[in-house]
Formats: structure tokens, sequence, C-alpha cells
């Protein structure tokens, strides 16, 4: 490759580096989530705000990550989660959890 492709994609690169490091963290990002008994989720946002959500079907359960749907009021949230952003046997414990409530029939 020529050295000036090289030189601008190091510098497209590295300014993509800065503005992710750099960027303020959204108040709306989820950041906790708890299963309630009647099978409905409580998400936790960036600020402390909980609000209620069902879980939708179109939610993925892989053994490397889990793509959770969900619907609450007002809109839609997702959150992706991959199998090293949490301890082994906690990723296994929601992995479980997950296929019970939605595979097993036990959430309306």
């Amino acid at each position: 490759m020529p050295v000036t492709i090289c030189l601008l994609f190091s510098v497209a690169v590295l300014l993509s580096l800065v503005w992710n490091f750099w960027r303020p963290v959204p108040k709306s990002d989820i950041i906790g989530l708890a299963l309630k008994p009647d099978n409905s989720w409580i998400l936790t946002d960036y600020s402390g705000e909980t609000k209620e959500a069902q879980l939708l079907g179109s939610s993925i359960i892989c053994p490397w990550f889990v793509l959770l749907h969900f619907r609450t009021e007002k809109n839609f949230s997702h959150i992706l989660i991959c199998r090293d952003s949490l301890e082994a046997d906690v990723f296994r414990q929601l992995r479980v959890t997950l296929l019970v409530v939605t595979v097993g029939g036990l959430s309306s």
C-alpha cells in the first residue's frame, strides 16, 4: 500500500481511539438488570433510574454472547453481554436463567 494511504488509515484509527476514550457516557446506557419473580425485568441506567421491561423473543443466547432485546413503556433497549465481560459462573447462570424463562415457557 502507498505510504499516504497507510498514514491516513493510522490517523483515522487514532482519531477514533481518542473520540471513544473521551466521549461522555450517555445517561441512558443500561448498567444493570434484574429478573423479578413475575418474569419481568428491571433495567437500571447510568443515572440510577430504573424501569420495568419485558424480554422479547428476538433475544439471542449463544455460548459466546447474549444479546437481549427489551421493550419498556417508552422504547426498546438492547444489551450485548459478551462471555468475557462476566465471571464464567455468572455468565453460565445468566444463560441458564434465560433459557428457562424463554424456552421453558415460564414467561408470558
